[in-house]
């Protein structure tokens, strides 16, 4: 996923609150226009991100930042989006300024579309809520559940004033069902990137897939006329570690792998493995460490 960093000067403070909202909106027009219109001072309005029809990603607004674009009031019920007229739990919980503890993604659309997304469009917000989701536990601790309560519209922040946004036809229900389904992940402990090796080559670490895994398949020299195959092995070691950060993963407790290598079966020079984990549904996620074999 590639996201383009822009800079828009309509910004402030979180003052102490912590994200854990998301916010999806949809735009009045083209890509281009919209990351102009936020990014302009003239505007007064912002958004973290932009999402293309194409799928192209922009960012406009740190995630440390609010983004002036989902802002409520708690004053008169009169006001322009009164905070009392929200249909989203958090927002009427808190009666605070919803920029304060949300994240906002504007998709580019229009009344046209009802917030039908293009496939393109669809799985770069998918990626992009991941990422979202991965930096938010990063900078502040806070996981952001995937569900109708965290990840919202702009229509339940302020429904008198954006009844349509991010649009009728919003695929709801394929985005938080797509959300829920852990992902494959393949990792490399050992050897290190950039290691040197001398001796036997023991390349290590662990495979996590919502089916379970069926096997772990080594290669060298990934992606090039020299790729050969190492081994395949059994991901059946003990990782009492990796259980406690994934406890959701069945057989995360034993999702260790391990194979060894005999000197010279390699040449002398950088080598790139590569490690594919191979779920029991079939699919494949890969791993790669660049080594120098000596």
């Amino acid at each position: 996923m590639n996201i383009i960093q822009k800079s828009s000067p309509n910004f402030g403070s979180r003052c102490g609150w912590k994200p854990d909202v998301i916010v999806c909106h949809i735009t009045d027009g083209a890509y281009n226009g919209a990351v102009s219109w936020l990014c302009s001072k003239e505007s007064g309005i912002s958004s973290h991100f932009v999402v293309g029809r194409d799928g192209q990603i922009s960012q406009l607004v740190d995630i440390r930042n609010e983004a002036y674009c989902n802002g409520t009031q708690s004053g008169s019920a009169s006001g322009y989006e009164y905070v009392g007229r929200a249909t989203a739990s958090l927002v009427l919980q808190r009666r605070v300024n919803a920029n304060l503890y949300s994240i906002s993604i504007e998709l580019e659309g229009d009344n046209s579309t009802h917030g039908i997304l293009t496939d393109a469009q669809f799985s770069a917000l998918f990626d992009l809520i991941q990422y979202i989701r991965q930096q938010v536990k990063s900078i502040y601790g806070v996981d952001i559940p995937c569900d109708r309560t965290h990840i919202i519209g702009h229509c339940e922040i302020a429904p008198k004033e954006k009844p349509e946004c991010p649009g009728k036809d919003f695929p709801w229900a394929k985005l938080i069902t797509a959300l829920n389904v852990l992902p494959q992940i393949t990792h490399v402990d050992k050897p290190v990137a950039g290691a040197t090796i001398t001796g036997d080559l023991v390349i290590g670490g662990w495979a996590l897939s919502s089916a379970g895994m069926e096997r772990v398949d080594i290669y060298a020299d990934v992606g090039t006329s020299k790729q050969q195959p190492l081994g395949s092995v059994k991901c059946t070691s003990a990782r009492s570690d990796v259980a406690k950060v994934y406890p959701k993963y069945t057989g995360a407790g034993t999702s260790g792998y391990s194979l060894t290598v005999p000197t010279g079966t390699l040449s002398a020079g950088e080598h790139v493995l590569g490690v594919a984990g191979i779920g029991k549904d079939g699919k494949v996620c890969w791993a790669q460490v660049k080594v120098i074999v000596k």
